[in-house]
């Protein structure tokens, strides 16, 4: 697979930024912070989200 050079910043269009941004917000009002979640709790949680993420 061959990558195009799209990111060397050579050509006519070379001062267009590509940016993007991604951000998780928490709410799970049952659980602590993880710092203070005990193994049990942060596979729960990890289980949660991923169902969640994954449209479960």
């Amino acid at each position: 697979m061959t990558m195009s050079k799209w990111y060397i910043g050579e050509g006519d269009h070379n001062d267009i930024v590509i940016s993007t941004r991604i951000r998780l917000a928490r709410n799970l009002a049952d659980y602590p912070f993880p710092s203070r979640l005990d193994n049990k709790s942060k596979i729960e949680v990890n289980e949660k989200v991923r169902d969640a993420l994954e449209g479960k």
